[in-house]
């Protein structure tokens, strides 16, 4: 998680960071916060969470 002003190169860094991963092929995910927490939302309402106990 990458947290900062605008304009400080956040977005540059992970989409960096996802290419170096990419290249050593290995699966990533880029996305805003807001967009994982409504997803984590929708799962949790059709109760389609897995535990990680």
């Amino acid at each position: 998680m990458l947290v900062g002003e605008a304009g400080t190169g956040k977005t540059h860094l992970a989409t960096q960071l996802c290419v170096a991963a990419c290249r050593q092929r290995r699966r990533m995910r880029f996305t805003t916060a807001t967009a994982l927490i409504n997803e984590l939302a929708e799962a949790a309402h059709a109760n389609q969470l897995i535990s990680g106990a």
